[in-house]
């Protein structure tokens, strides 16, 4: 199907995009835990929805 210097390309771009997905997550809980800390709780407990 996919050469193997392809399929390496495209997973490594794959883990790059993810990665700053983490850490726009976690920049965004901390930003929404710093303002609203009487919600943080049940957000938290929550699960994340995309």
């Amino acid at each position: 199907m996919l050469s193997k210097d392809l399929l390496t390309l495209e997973t490594t771009g794959f883990i790059v995009l993810f990665e700053n997905l983490i850490v726009s997550i976690c920049i965004k809980i901390r930003k929404d835990t710093i303002l609203t800390p009487s919600k943080s709780p049940k957000k938290l407990a929550e699960p994340p929805s995309f």
